[in-house]
């Protein structure tokens, strides 16, 4: 592994010498962050510094220095750097207006180019991902729009940084299901000793299925639609109300004027577009009320290894003998650490579904 120093320009100005430890966070559906400590010799405090650009040879992206801090006890001096992966930078762009989304990739690859103002950097093609969304995004950072659209698609994102050139490019991705199929390597187990380190937390307490949301309106003339996530009866039917009443039938389109501003005008939805957005505010918040299946766990890398047998993003499929459960899970983040030692890989897990297909071969 080796980590370079690239300037503000993207010009590449040396690298890190004395690394004691590095932390990488990669996040599926979120910037990611780092923590470097190092030696704090001359070159590194000069090339540390705010605003400058770390990148690892074993990473696609770039991370920014966001803090520098040196300790010095006499006999020694460390420098410990923390920097946010390049995609955090778009925390510093504002969606302007209101963006209507009927495709993810596309609304999420949209929203960078459209919002980019000056920000270096490209925003990639689309690989034509098939997931349909019919939501809006309103002001608010392109980064808490992107986030949003990721969570509700299943799709991630990042800025791929070209170490030639300096260039980064964001783009959509999906991860694979290596559950089953042509994309089965593999499975974390009990049993072969790849997992550890078990919590299981089960239960369906606050539990919601069926959403009935609310719009503008008064009384009988109020516009309510309603939506569900799975057919349920009886005890079964658990049902949520949602005050929608701050999505308006109508909505604002921003335009760049020519001089680097924006004239705005006024939309109004058709009723099939405003039942849509409704239903899209009950999906978000039947999310936050969904049953609960929790699993904290380490998984090694030893029958499966990251970077080979999974990657970030993934769905892959969890054995747990002792407890008769078959799960698959998504690789939400990814921790690597390097120190002189070597390198550690610790997954982070998510989106936990009970699964009959996952190991049944």
């Amino acid at each position: 592994m080796t980590l370079y120093v690239y300037n503000p320009a993207r010009e590449r100005i040396g690298l890190v010498e004395d690394i004691r430890s590095l932390q990488w966070l990669s996040e599926y559906q979120d910037a990611g962050e780092i923590k470097l400590v190092c030696s704090a010799t001359e070159k590194n405090r000069a090339l540390l510094v705010d605003g400058n650009r770390l990148y690892c040879t074993e990473q696609p992206e770039s991370a920014i220095i966001r803090q520098t801090q040196i300790d010095d006890d006499g006999k020694d001096a460390k420098l410990t750097v923390r920097a946010v992966l390049s995609a955090a930078r778009w925390a510093d762009r504002v969606v302007m207006a209101t963006e209507q989304v009927h495709n993810a990739e596309v609304g999420m690859l949209s929203l960078t180019t459209k919002h980019r103002r000056g920000l270096p950097g490209i925003t990639g093609a689309a690989k034509g991902i098939a997931v349909s969304l019919d939501t809006q995004i309103t002001w608010g950072s392109v980064l808490d729009a992107e986030i949003t659209l990721a969570t509700a698609s299943g799709l991630g994102f990042r800025e791929v940084f070209a170490p030639d050139t300096g260039t980064e490019a964001f783009e959509v991705y999906e991860g694979v299901d290596r559950t089953q199929g042509a994309g089965y390597n593999g499975y974390f187990g009990d049993d072969i000793d790849n997992l550890s380190g078990l919590k299981i937390v089960r239960g369906s307490d606050g539990w919601k299925n069926h959403a009935i949301i609310g719009g503008q309106g008064e009384g009988a003339s109020r516009k309510i639609v309603e939506v569900d996530v799975g057919s349920y009866t009886g005890d079964e039917l658990r049902e949520l109300w949602v005050d929608a009443k701050d999505i308006g039938t109508t909505y604002q389109i921003a335009a760049p004027d020519g001089s680097g501003g924006y004239t705005y005008t006024e939309a109004t939805y058709t009723e099939e577009e405003y039942a849509a957005v409704l239903q899209a505010r009950g999906l978000e918040k039947l999310a936050e009320n969904l049953q609960t299946l929790e699993v904290d766990a380490s998984i090694g890398q030893g029958l499966m290894e990251y970077g080979r047998d999974y990657a970030l993003g993934d769905i892959v499929p969890l054995k747990l003998t002792r407890y008769g459960l078959r799960l698959s899970a998504r690789i939400s983040a990814v921790r690597t650490i390097y120190e002189s030692t070597g390198k550690k890989v610790t997954a982070v897990l998510s989106d936990f579904n009970l699964t009959k297909e996952a190991l049944s071969r």
